[in-house]
């Protein structure tokens, strides 16, 4: 979902999974331009059952806290449910990362009906114009 899309009050997270994914896809054109035996893959995990949600206490000292944002608070529940698709334990994103590079898979996604989705309705924004609608469980009206 961060990596294919929008994010409220996650600018800079996003921005990072951006920057991981051209990498990774520039990277992986290289090795195979230069006929090397390297493989590189980019995993795409959906919701997982990870303490991201809790890692606002790992700010350093000086960084202003989001901790009290309705905002922030809205899109941490919706970290912690998984949204309509649950949360994926970390074991089967491990399974999922470690089959798709055996297959030797450029794109490894845990969640590729939604994934799907969501580049989908980026790629119709761009040839629309039409911006996607907002996702309702990161974006509730009033907040």
């Amino acid at each position: 979902m961060t990596a294919v899309g929008y994010v409220p009050i996650g600018t800079a997270y996003v921005a990072s999974k951006f920057a991981v994914s051209g990498f990774t896809e520039a990277l992986y054109r290289e090795l195979r331009h230069a006929n090397d035996t390297v493989h590189v893959s980019l995993l795409i995990p959906g919701p997982t059952d990870t303490s991201i949600p809790d890692a606002e206490r790992n700010l350093p000292e000086g960084v202003p806290s989001l901790e009290d944002n309705p905002t922030r608070r809205v899109i941490i529940e919706a970290l912690r449910s998984g949204g309509s698709e649950g949360l994926m334990p970390p074991s089967e994103v491990a399974a999922a990362v470690v089959e798709g590079i055996r297959e030797r898979r450029f794109h490894i996604v845990t969640f590729p009906e939604a994934t799907i989705d969501a580049m989908q309705a980026r790629l119709d924004w761009m040839r629309t114009g039409i911006e996607p609608p907002s996702n309702p469980i990161l974006e509730p009206q009033g907040v």
